[in-house]
């Protein structure tokens, strides 16, 4: 998602920062119609680009995977490679193995990525001994990924 209004001009050159949403749960700024295009695309095989004017009009494209020369799934799996993004998914246990300033080591909730940082939970053990996300919530710049490892278990 591009947001108009938030570009930066460098003579004939324009900067502008996205937003990646891989569900529309981030979308509320988003007109009904938008979300609707997100959340019915076919990640295998579409992308959906949407700009939204400061109005909050927004003109959605989607392309598929003969348009843009790659799947989304490949394109995916690439910047995993290029460790441009975390392949964890939401609500996953991942394992801090040193500080990263005053977060000390042991396991912690992956909830979500907002822009370049990732956001998780402290993990704890509830009633019945199950582990489970705890209120106590870190923010992370996604250069410190390669300071957690992932234990494959999915928290409720």
């Amino acid at each position: 998602m591009i947001t108009q209004g938030e570009f930066l001009t460098h003579g004939n050159d324009v900067e502008a920062s996205g937003m990646y949403l891989p569900y529309s749960d981030d979308a509320d700024l988003l007109p009904e119609e938008a979300v609707e295009l997100i959340n019915d695309y076919d990640p295998e095989g579409e992308v959906v680009l949407a700009t939204v004017e400061s109005s909050g009009k927004a003109t959605c494209i989607t392309f598929t995977a003969q348009q843009i020369g790659s799947t989304p799934k490949r394109l995916f799996e690439e910047s995993i490679k290029a460790r441009q993004h975390i392949p964890v998914i939401p609500n996953t246990l991942v394992r801090l193995k040193e500080f990263i300033g005053d977060i000390e080591p042991g396991f912690l909730v992956f909830l979500r990525e907002e822009n370049s940082e990732m956001i998780l939970a402290r993990a704890g053990e509830d009633e019945d001994g199950d582990m489970v996300a705890t209120d106590v919530i870190h923010r992370v710049h996604v250069d410190y990924w390669e300071n957690f490892e992932t234990t494959g278990i999915g928290i409720r």
